[in-house]
């Protein structure tokens, strides 16, 4: 029988790095096999400044807004759905071009009561999760609408003479967006943190199977 607990794993995952956490979403990226480990941390690197840089940049436009407030005045549309997602896949918040983001509350319910029952939402900073799921979904919002940004870099995956077909990488977003919500709610540990958090209270086994791989990529494993 398994008996730690989710307040025994919160340790361990709020103390990975940027780095660490880079390697775990790139390894969960179709054709991250195609990049050499060392370009992979080149590009984690890039990613989480390009993320942290465009927080920075709507802290310099607006000002310490509130994250709604700041939501709103960049002419986003937000709607909550009283439900665990969509096409039977659980799902906390989604982005939808051009400018609609749809937050689903009985996960992020559930979530919460799973925080406060454990006694967790100090090692989290006691974040507003509905805020976290915002600010995520925000910064896919400027990056649907800038195409230099970093996280639009493609690579070459296979060449015929002179034609060549290139990718983007999906980690690459993602990556940026958690650097950017860290960065505008002013958290000292990686959003990726609620990849185990979130669905912990909808299936637990996996969360745990999940939370042993991330282990993976924590350089200190410790004991």
């Amino acid at each position: 029988m398994i008996s730690n607990e989710i307040k025994d794993l919160m340790p361990k995952l709020v103390s990975m790095t940027e780095q660490e956490w880079g390697a775990y979403a790139f390894s969960r990226d179709p054709i991250h096999k195609r990049l050499s480990p060392q370009l992979q941390q080149e590009m984690i690197q890039k990613a989480n400044l390009c993320g942290r840089k465009e927080a920075q940049k709507l802290q310099n436009q607006f000002g310490a807004q509130h994250i709604l407030q700041l939501a709103d005045t960049m002419g986003l549309d937000i709607a909550r759905k009283d439900s665990f997602g969509t096409d039977n896949f659980i799902t906390f918040a989604q982005f939808q071009f051009p400018n609609h983001i749809t937050l689903f509350t009985k996960n992020i319910t559930a979530a919460q009561t799973l925080i406060e029952q454990n006694n967790i939402g100090g090692m989290l900073q006691h974040v507003n999760i509905e805020q976290l799921l915002i600010a995520h979904e925000l910064f896919h919002f400027i990056e649907s609408k800038n195409a230099q940004l970093y996280t639009k870099t493609k690579i070459v995956l296979w060449r015929i003479g002179s034609f060549q077909y290139k990718s983007g990488l999906i980690c690459l977003g993602e990556i940026a967006a958690m650097a950017f919500a860290a960065e505008l709610l002013h958290l000292n540990y990686s959003p990726y943190v609620f990849d185990v958090v979130l669905p912990w209270s909808q299936n637990e086994a996996q969360c745990r199977k999940l939370y042993q791989n991330i282990l993976q990529f924590k350089i200190d494993k410790g004991d």
